[in-house]
């Protein structure tokens, strides 16, 4: 039964995908040649594409979930600069915390290349940065730190919201 249910996950996600890729790549050409449209319609445009970008980022969830149940998910370790991995995360989601007046602040300490499967770990910073915007108040701040300690790397993610209520601590990586 997990088998089947995560074949179907898988398949639906898929299938999915396509056509939430269509609607992008024509609002993305659209959106290249936006001098014809008036400010509400750009607007609408803009609202288009972040949606599309929203829902494929569910869809590689849901994947990536699927993958990670049916034990299937294959590290693709590659050498990178991990503050580049969270620039790029804090670039995606500028638009996401100025919605609610969010400041992002990012200190780091310049580090050497990591070894690190760079979409894995992405997509873990962008979750954790994309849940303390969205539960934090508007006008507040988030702080991204990244630095070294006893010869390992960590990501500090800082937010003003209500955090994990006591009694959800110890349920916090069940499934």
């Amino acid at each position: 039964v997990e088998e089947l249910k995560s074949n179907f996950i898988s398949m639906m996600s898929h299938d999915l995908k396509t056509p939430i890729a269509r609607i992008k790549g024509m609002t993305d050409i659209i959106h290249t040649d936006s001098s014809k449209l008036d400010e509400r319609q750009q607007q609408a445009i803009r609202l288009i594409r972040n949606s599309s970008d929203d829902l494929l980022k569910f869809f590689e969830s849901i994947l990536s979930y699927s993958n990670m149940e049916s034990g299937g998910v294959q590290l693709r370790l590659q050498t990178k600069d991990i503050t580049h991995v969270v620039e790029t995360v804090i670039e995606q989601c500028r638009f996401m915390a100025q919605q609610k007046a969010i400041q992002i602040e990012f200190d780091y300490e310049p580090l050497f290349p990591i070894q690190i499967d760079p979409q894995l770990i992405q997509q873990v910073i962008t979750n954790l940065v994309e849940n303390s915007i969205k539960y934090s108040p508007e006008g507040s701040r988030i702080g991204i730190h990244v630095f070294e300690r006893d010869e390992m790397v960590i990501i500090e993610v800082q937010d003003n919201g209500g955090g994990i209520a006591p009694d959800d601590l110890p349920h916090l990586f069940d499934k």
